[in-house]
């Protein structure tokens, strides 16, 4: 008895085992990309490390310097040392309304300064005159001596203060009034 064979039989099974065998190599071929891809992570993980250690140890190096220690210090402190900064030109401040006060026969008093601005209160007074004395060249009456006092503030280029708008005024014989004087 002869056996038959039936070719669709054989070609099936033939492709089957076929199929199969593309499916292992690609696999394998996956799993050889999959390793090959996670040495070269490990050995970029592994450089990063080492930058990494590198530049934690020049990042010591640095604190440890004693120009980058002043200047973390200043860099923490610097609102207290600009404040103590201004501070140091009250002096300038009470010369410069000193001046003032000279230069236009007016009476300042209450300083006080804040956020860069002088708070004075003034008051100027009639000298019982009310014309202007040719051996002084001063103004008696005190409206002119305000009113000189705010021409000349605004005029003078060498002013370390720049004149807010006066408010109010009070009085007539006597005319007192608050100064706000922002630094320039």
């Amino acid at each position: 008895m002869a056996t038959h064979t039936d070719d669709s039989t054989t070609q099936k099974g033939g492709n089957g085992f076929r199929y199969s065998l593309f499916l292992f190599v690609g696999v394998c071929i996956a799993s050889v990309g999959m390793i090959a891809w996670n040495y070269t992570q490990q050995l970029r993980q592994s450089g990063l490390e080492t930058d990494l250690a590198t530049l934690s140890a020049d990042v010591e190096k640095l604190q440890n310097d004693d120009e980058i220690k002043l200047y973390t210090k200043l860099s923490a402190n610097k609102a207290i040392i600009d404040k103590y900064k201004r501070l140091s030109k009250i002096d300038t401040f009470i010369q410069s309304l000193s001046l003032l006060s000279r230069t236009y026969d007016i009476s300042l008093s209450g300083f006080s300064y804040s956020n860069g601005k002088l708070h004075v209160s003034a008051l100027a007074k009639n000298d019982g005159m009310d014309f202007l004395t040719s051996n002084t060249g001063r103004y008696k009456l005190a409206s002119q001596k305000i009113a000189k006092m705010i021409d000349g503030v605004r005029a003078d280029k060498r002013q370390i203060f720049q004149l807010s708008f006066i408010e109010s005024f009070v009085g007539q014989e006597s005319i007192s009034f608050s100064i706000e004087l922002n630094l320039k």
